[in-house]
């Protein structure tokens, strides 16, 4: 009897321990399949300080480069980046600039979530907050407040719409200060001397 007593005492403290172990497993353990981690994605491909090229004909239409590049199914994440744009007219004299602290890139669009700086050779540059750029329409939609100088004059505002092929350029609450005839050609002239001290 003393026997039996002593055996289901010992299977009783053992299966507590089964159920205590079994009790810690699932609640410290941590769920590897959490919503979070099925949305994670791995990038395809990873660059660091890189440059690259598209070459449109016989000449070189736009030159991307950055500090580090991701590369996932659909679209790709550029940080500290410089994109080049150029013309076929006359590459060394026509061109753009775009650049800012990260894009991502999906299909024609470019999206700067923490803003960009846009630069033209005839001096025309401006800064936005954010937005999205539609390569093929060539249409630059801000986010937030930008500023933009031009011979023309300075200009601050909101939710800055540039359509460089239709020449269009639309913004709200808009403060400007628009040059004088004078002031414009010393403007252009000063601004053009500084591209060609830059080449």
């Amino acid at each position: 009897m003393k026997y039996l007593s002593y055996t289901n005492s010992v299977l009783i403290f053992f299966l507590i321990l089964l159920f205590i172990t079994l009790c810690s497993v699932f609640l410290f353990v941590p769920n590897t399949f959490t919503k979070d981690d099925q949305n994670t994605e791995i990038a395809k491909i990873e660059l660091k300080n890189f440059s690259m090229y598209q070459i449109s004909g016989s000449f070189v239409e736009m030159k991307i480069e950055g500090q580090r590049a991701l590369e996932f199914n659909d679209y790709e994440v550029i940080y500290e980046f410089l994109v080049s744009r150029y013309r076929a007219e006359d590459t060394k004299k026509n061109f753009e600039y775009i650049s800012g602290a990260q894009v991502v890139k999906k299909g024609n669009n470019f999206d700067f979530p923490s803003g960009a700086i846009y630069t033209k050779s005839d001096g025309e540059n401006f800064w936005s907050e954010a937005g999205s750029y539609n390569y093929a329409a060539r249409v630059f939609k801000g986010r937030g407040g930008f500023s933009l100088n031009s011979l023309f004059g300075e200009f601050r505002g909101k939710d800055i719409v540039y359509d460089q092929k239709n020449r269009n350029i639309q913004a709200r609450d808009i403060d400007s200060k628009i040059y004088l005839e004078s002031e414009k050609r010393d403007f252009g002239q000063n601004d053009r001397e500084k591209y060609r001290e830059k080449k």
